[in-house]
């Protein structure tokens, strides 16, 4: 595994090997042959709002009516899925917070892929999401 810290600390993960991190901002994460996916991560900090699983899911669940709160990591999250371009792009996305920081995933998948792909690749993202960290150590 290879560990990740963003820039400004807001929060640390680690990937496969296999993967490739691209340091810009938005963070992107690939994995070499898996040209079906990404991987991107957006950070936020805020000086003046507290972030709370319980106040950001109506304003989620108004937009995107299939969204749930899980458990990413230590983290309370709000993840739901989309198509973007119906059958053709899948969006997995996840909302997590503590404190003053935000973190915004995304997993954009092509959607064509039979559904055992799909969902092993999803996994894989997930076993990555797992070991997110808000604030690097």
């Amino acid at each position: 595994m290879k560990s990740f810290c963003s820039k400004a600390d807001l929060f640390s993960l680690n990937v496969p090997e296999e993967w490739t991190i691209h340091t810009e901002y938005p963070y992107k994460f690939t994995k070499e042959g898996f040209i079906e996916g990404i991987l991107q991560i957006s950070a936020f900090h805020s000086k003046n709002i507290e972030f709370n699983v319980s106040n950001e899911l109506p304003k989620v669940l108004s937009k995107h009516p299939s969204a749930y709160i899980a458990k990413i990591s230590d983290y309370d999250s709000i993840q739901y899925t989309e198509n973007h371009i119906p059958e053709v792009v899948l969006m997995h996305s996840w909302i997590i917070g503590q404190g003053n920081i935000k973190i915004f995933c995304t997993f954009t998948v092509n959607a064509n892929q039979q559904q055992q792909k799909l969902d092993a690749h999803l996994l894989e993202v997930f076993d990555i999401l797992q070991t997110l960290k808000l604030a690097c150590p």
